[in-house]
């Protein structure tokens, strides 16, 4: 959760400038910035079916 978080912080980056020309962006989405949104969505999920299973 903190990864997707970041932006808010100073000083903070998704791409390293030194590879941002290397890299794709898979969704127009840093692929950092995807895999923290799909984690947090895979979190997110869990949680619900934790709860709804009860």
């Amino acid at each position: 959760m903190s990864m997707a978080l970041a932006p808010a912080f100073p000083g903070t980056d998704w791409i390293d400038p030194k590879f941002a020309a290397g890299m794709g962006s898979p969704l127009g989405l840093a692929p950092r910035q995807l895999v923290a949104y799909v984690v947090c969505a895979i979190v997110l999920v869990a949680v619900a079916l934790a709860i709804w299973s009860q």
